[in-house]
């Protein structure tokens, strides 16, 4: 099990207020214990998740509330792990 902490997560482009969200929403999921997570740590911890994740089921959920759900052709593990890949870290927070 991977640790994260807040500003671990800041420094992945979220704001301070999703940062906090996620992790609450992690610790509650019981996926993440509170610690250090670098950013290796966690495109490791995504590209997991994508290759077991139900991406048929995730897209039936979301596609109400899409504008236009044509995206939703688009996903597959691929490329929500590129997306992953291309995660870097900023130091500006």
């Amino acid at each position: 099990m991977h640790a994260l902490k807040t500003t671990d997560a800041q420094r992945c482009a979220c704001s301070g207020e999703q940062s906090k969200n996620m992790e609450e929403t992690w610790h509650e999921q019981g996926d993440l214990e509170f610690g250090d997570l670098d950013l290796a740590g966690l495109k490791t911890m995504l590209n997991e998740r994508f290759e077991n994740v139900d991406l048929a089921a995730a897209a039936d959920e979301v596609r109400p509330f899409l504008r236009d759900s044509r995206e939703i052709v688009l996903w597959s593990d691929s490329f929500f792990k590129d997306l992953a890949d291309r995660l870097t870290e900023s130091h500006d927070m």
